[in-house]
């Protein structure tokens, strides 16, 4: 009896410790574990015994070599050494996710899941067959928070824990559309008050379909016509070409859903003055958050576009000289001929200088209440980007 009650003892005394070693294994935190190439974004490696392995990114770069050079020039006339408008560069780089399986299981596919909120609502999603996968479009300066869900021949699904990462804080934020260049949100740029222009909610562009030509052709892919719907939710398109410029379209290729909005503007001559009534009538459609994503465009989405990008961000605050940026950054897509600070000085900036005002957005406001633009409306708009 006393060897018997012995060995029980020593038994019970071998599996306290056993689960003691356990319960400490599952408290080890990332930095005790094993460092490699596959980590947390805080930089330390994840543990082995984790059913995946999530690449370390820390800050997340978005902008190309070429396009960082340009953004840090102090000589903005110097764009031209970078990018001239006869080539597509305005794409932005994506952001690249990997991870390892440890589970020694074969996945059919993955689910990979982005998103801006740590419960992981509202996520982005992709699936793949492979072991990393490519995002396009995150905004600039956000935190962001991702995991993998495979699913296995067995039927199991497994999922990996939530990592994160941050992506680089510089604007503009420039966004791939398959089939369109000179893609890129005003959100993001720091107006005068400190605050942040609102991402997600307004982006200038190409057109996304053939000008002059009696029957419209869509020159977004299908698969532009998908991010900019499912990813970046466009809900309305505002058309600054001419009816016949516009190919007569009546609709927005972008399908059923997007309401589509014609608003004529020339480019000749004081812009102020000649387009004053479909400055209107813009304005007029931007108040109104239903509306709301938003995209606009003329011919290549530099110099009307430019002209109504301006005005916006001018008013809610943003600098001159961010912008210049934001104008001369239409040299980095395809649009035929390079653009200068000189080509907009003559054709609404000197003019805008010109109107009473304690700074530019005031000056913008009083432009914008003499077309006919209400001051409620003035105030929507700032209130829905800001």
């Amino acid at each position: 009896m006393y060897l018997i009650e012995m060995k029980k003892r020593i038994t019970a005394l071998i599996l306290c410790a056993a689960l003691a070693f356990a319960v400490c294994a599952c408290e080890i935190t990332p930095a005790q574990s094993a460092s490699g190439a596959y980590g947390n974004s805080s930089g330390a490696a994840i543990a082995e015994n984790e059913p995946f392995t999530l690449s370390e990114i820390g800050e997340a770069v978005v902008h190309t070599s070429e396009q960082k050079q340009f953004l840090s020039m102090e000589n903005l006339y110097n764009v031209s050494r970078v990018a001239d408008g006869t080539k597509e560069k305005s794409r932005p780089l994506p952001v690249k996710l990997e991870w390892k399986d440890n589970t020694n299981k074969q996945a059919v596919y993955t689910r990979v899941y982005v998103s801006e909120n740590a419960d992981m609502s509202d996520p982005l999603t992709l699936i793949t067959m492979e072991d990393k996968v490519s995002v396009y479009n995150l905004k600039v300066g956000v935190k962001y928070y991702w995991k993998v869900s495979a699913v296995f021949k067995d039927g199991s699904v497994t999922e990996s824990r939530v990592a994160e990462f941050t992506t680089e804080n510089e604007c503009p934020r420039n966004v791939y559309v398959d089939g369109s260049t000179n893609w890129r949100d005003l959100g993001g740029w720091t107006t005068k008050s400190g605050k942040k222009v609102r991402q997600g909610l307004i982006y200038r562009t190409g057109r996304l379909n053939t000008s002059n030509i009696d029957s419209s052709v869509a020159e977004i892919t299908a698969e532009g016509i998908k991010e900019a719907t499912l990813h970046l939710k466009i809900k309305t398109e505002i058309d600054l070409r001419g009816k016949s410029e516009s190919s007569n379209i009546t609709a927005s290729v972008l399908g059923e859903d997007v309401n589509y909005y014609l608003c004529p503007m020339n480019y000749e001559s004081d812009l102020l003055s000649i387009n004053a009534d479909m400055v209107k009538k813009v304005f007029g459609i931007l108040s109104d958050d239903d509306n709301y994503p938003v995209i606009f465009h003329c011919h290549i989405g530099t110099d009307r576009t430019g002209f109504v990008a301006y005005l916006i961000n001018g008013l809610l605050g943003v600098s001159k000289q961010d912008l210049y940026k934001d104008y001369l950054f239409s040299n980095f897509g395809n649009i035929g001929s390079s653009r200068s600070m000189d080509d907009i000085a003559d054709r609404y900036v000197a003019s805008l200088d010109d109107f009473g005002g304690a700074d530019l957005s005031e000056k913008i406001r009083n432009y914008l209440i003499s077309v006919g633009v209400t001051q409620e409306q003035i105030n929507s708009v700032v209130s829905i980007l800001t």
